[in-house]
């Protein structure tokens, strides 16, 4: 076995194994995501949820209070979603169906271990459920675009506005396809804004700060964590969406869907 793949072996188990026992502790503090996702610790669906709050069971990475992307050892683990409400929650007058989180990959040039658990995370996901009518597409989301050590930002080059960052391709059931883009400075922004930062405060063209929160690592950094939503409208609204997929560009930025409602 090559030494790539012993790291990976052991990668997958001992954060397998790590995170089921951490599961049935008290309290579970939970610091790095799932690289070998186990359906079974996944929040139960609110019975309050309906058909417009679209399930992302099957493609969630990690839980709220996991961090959703691989740390470095000199990261702190409990940088995560952990204080945003989990269940059915109106943000910004858009009820969503909050459980966990779908993490994309990014590239990484760090090394062959922390590549490895990038590798780990879907370049891009398939088959998001819809199988209905679309009006309009309502997604609360993110980016990771600078990773954190502390204080520290990483040396990888922040996306500047305009940059295309991932995408949402609506597969309509005649079999025709619709690219709906993620783009920085119109949809999104990292998900850190540190005091005394102007641009991740900038106002988006078509997207909204609708939750803002914290972790240690962020109030350690003197940082809020912000999510977004934004509402695509649907070029096509008398076709039924069969389906969504979600695509990473594979930029320093890596995307990060929360969850996913639509409008009939």
């Amino acid at each position: 076995m090559t030494f790539p793949e012993r790291v990976r072996e052991y990668a997958d188990r001992y954060w397998r194994e790590r995170l089921r026992a951490e599961a049935t502790a008290k309290p579970a503090p939970p610091v790095q995501p799932m690289i070998r996702w186990d359906r079974s610790l996944w929040p139960k669906r609110d019975e309050r949820a309906g058909h417009r709050q679209i399930v992302l069971t099957e493609h969630y990475t990690s839980r709220l209070n996991v961090c959703p992307h691989p740390a470095w050892f000199y990261d702190h683990g409990d940088n995560h979603l952990g204080s945003l409400p989990a269940g059915t929650i109106q943000l910004g007058g858009v009820t969503f169906d909050v459980r966990g989180v779908v993490f994309l990959r990014r590239p990484d040039i760090s090394g062959p271990p922390y590549r490895l658990l990038w590798e780990q995370f879907p370049m891009q996901v398939e088959g998001i459920r819809v199988g209905q009518r679309v009006r309009r597409l309502h997604v609360l989301h993110s980016i990771v675009d600078r990773l954190y050590a502390g204080y520290a930002m990483s040396h990888i080059e922040q996306q500047p506005d305009n940059a295309l960052v991932g995408k949402y391709i609506l597969c309509y059931a005649d079999g025709a396809r619709e690219e709906l883009p993620i783009v920085v400075g119109r949809h999104v922004r990292d998900w850190w804004a540190r005091e005394g930062e102007e641009n991740p405060y900038a106002a988006l063209s078509e997207g909204t700060v609708v939750w803002t929160g914290s972790n240690p690592s962020a109030k350690d950094a003197q940082a809020t964590l912000r999510l977004y939503l934004t509402s695509y409208e649907n070029p096509h609204p008398e076709k039924e969406v069969v389906s969504v997929d979600y695509v990473s560009a594979m930029t320093s930025a890596a995307p990060f869907l929360v969850a996913m409602t639509i409008e009939p």
